[in-house]
């Protein structure tokens, strides 16, 4: 079995530059970011496997990332979320609003969603293009660790195990 196992998969490369272990990873075209423990994003050439840049903005861990339109998004435990440029690696904004951890992002008409868990248990969302805070959603909210989008719906994943539908 294991013969079979080394004929379908091959370690191709490892990748090596964070000084604390990752914590999340997202790709888009030809480049990996990789967030870590260690505060840093680290962006990665996936036809190469070399480091091209890195990222210091986060004063804590980097807990989720996100990429559109050429801009990076950055959510970290010292309750920021970061913007970036992925082309010329430069941080365009930090938003602050959340008052514990980012842990989730996601993005959807041109709107960015983020999700804070401990005492926060908000969902904040964000015009991208001005990074001004447009609401806020209380209520029935607890510890959001993930979230997603689909047409008017908002499904976010709790600590309490349960799954919760907004429309928006």
């Amino acid at each position: 079995m294991n013969n079979i196992i080394e004929k379908l998969y091959k370690k191709q490369a490892t990748l090596e530059g964070h000084t604390y272990p990752m914590s999340c990873m997202t790709l888009n075209e030809n480049k990996l970011f990789s967030g870590s423990w260690d505060g840093t994003i680290r962006i990665w050439n996936t036809e190469t496997d070399e480091e091209i840049a890195t990222l210091e903005g986060h004063t804590g861990i980097v807990l989720c990332l996100t990429v559109h339109d050429n801009k990076l998004y950055s959510g970290s435990y010292d309750e920021t979320i970061c913007v970036w440029n992925t082309e010329t690696h430069e941080q365009i904004a930090t938003l602050r609003g959340h008052t514990n951890p980012v842990s989730c992002l996601t993005i959807h008409d041109n709107k960015l969603y983020s999700g804070s868990r401990f005492m926060d248990n908000t969902i904040r969302i964000w015009n991208i293009e001005t990074y001004e805070e447009i609401d806020t959603l209380r209520g029935q909210i607890s510890y959001v660790n993930c979230l997603t989008l689909h047409e008017n719906k908002l499904y976010y994943g709790s600590q309490d195990k349960t799954i919760r539908v907004w429309k928006i």
